[in-house]
């Protein structure tokens, strides 16, 4: 049985099981039950900001530097032309 753990323990822990994760790199990734192309190239901590019906993109908390998209509806667009 695992105890509660404070903010201090909880933060410790994650930075543990973070330690040997592997460096970051870019990625983009289509989701077939969304019918979405995520793309992430930088990884900032980051806000979503909606463009259009299509069109997402994430950019930084730190300097607001898009630093990702999120492209929806992608079977409809390629039936479009887009």
């Amino acid at each position: 049985m695992m105890l509660p753990m404070n903010n201090v323990e909880f933060a410790d822990y994650m930075l543990k099981l973070a330690k040997n994760a592997p460096p970051f790199k870019p990625s983009a990734t289509y989701d077939p039950d969304g019918d979405c192309i995520e793309c992430i190239v930088k990884p900032d901590s980051f806000y979503a900001e909606r463009v259009d019906d299509f069109l997402t993109i994430y950019r930084s908390h730190e300097n607001n530097e898009i630093v990702g998209t999120l492209l929806e509806s992608i079977s409809k667009c390629r039936k479009s032309g887009l």
